[in-house]
């Protein structure tokens, strides 16, 4: 059991599991949309090796950032003892996103830059405020989960219909499921920004948590959770409409699984350690593509 729970930290650690969850959302909508895995194999590549490499290239700007102050955390220390693998997985997976970039289409190139761009930049030190603390996107007063809900909805759904030209057969499916997925993501990116609380208010962030106050934040994760249940039955519920592969077992295990994260939102999302927060909700993710995946395993061929 303990080397298993030190498997999914190392995992963690090394920004690998949530790029392993952000393939598996982007799967999983391939499959909701009913685009076969063939067509999106060189994307799924840019997927996963881009977001490590975002993440990683994030991981590291915390480091030298956290070098300047006295207070260290776990994190800290697991990078300045890794330093040669974060700096190496840095390179390699730059290079390999490169690699995967120049064999999309150019209209999905040009979507997948703008987005791109706003992803690299998010967490990185743009300039000097007058205050002398370092302006970053993500420093912007309760646009956070936003921005994050924007960017990986964007991803999932509009890069994969783009390539494949599903959006322009299928706008409103492909629009809708965006929207749906809009609000998956800023559900479960909530109870980060709960974790989040205390280290936010130390270093001056103003999230949407902090200014809700706890027990009200705990009230928003349960509105989130009942507006997920009702679209992912509408999108079963539409599915001959827009074309959607969701039945009501995959629409049922769905809701089950987005229960199972209320739960653990609402009693531990502000004591568990941050590393546990990670592999539930960057886990449900995988999860999420593992119920649609075996209930449409024909996407494949």
């Amino acid at each position: 059991m303990q080397l298993i729970k030190k498997a999914f930290q190392w995992l963690i650690l090394t920004n690998l599991w949530i790029a392993i969850a952000a393939t598996s959302f982007f799967w999983a909508n391939c499959v909701i949309l009913g685009i076969h895995f063939h067509k999106v194999a060189t994307l799924s590549g840019l997927i996963f090796f881009s977001t490590w490499f975002v993440y990683q290239l994030s991981r590291q700007t915390y480091f030298k950032t956290r070098s300047e102050h006295f207070n260290k955390d776990v994190l800290y220390y697991w990078l300045e003892k890794h330093q040669v693998f974060t700096k190496v997985s840095i390179v390699v997976s730059g290079i390999l996103t490169l690699l995967f970039y120049i064999t999309i289409t150019n209209k999905t190139k040009i979507l997948f830059a703008c987005i791109g761009l706003l992803a690299l930049l998010y967490p990185l030190p743009l300039f000097k405020q007058t205050s002398g603390k370092p302006f970053t996107i993500r420093s912007i007063p309760y646009t956070k989960i936003f921005i994050i809900a924007f960017v990986w909805s964007f991803i999932s759904v509009i890069i994969p219909a783009t390539q494949t030209s599903i959006i322009i057969t299928n706008t409103m499916g492909v629009c809708y499921l965006f929207l749906r997925q809009f609000m998956l993501i800023l559900y479960i990116t909530l109870p980060f920004d709960i974790n989040d609380m205390q280290i936010d208010h130390k270093e001056g962030l103003k999230t949407i948590p902090l200014k809700l106050g706890y027990r009200k934040s705990l009230v928003l994760l349960c509105i989130l959770s009942f507006v997920n249940a009702i679209m992912t039955f509408s999108i079963f519920l539409m599915q001959k409409n827009f074309w959607f592969l969701l039945d009501w077992r995959g629409a049922t295990l769905t809701v089950v699984l987005n229960i199972f994260a209320l739960f653990i939102g609402l009693f531990y999302s502000r004591s568990a350690p941050k590393w546990a927060i990670m592999l539930i909700y960057d886990g449900y993710l995988i999860a999420y593509f593992i119920i649609i995946f075996i209930l449409n395993k024909n996407i494949l061929v």
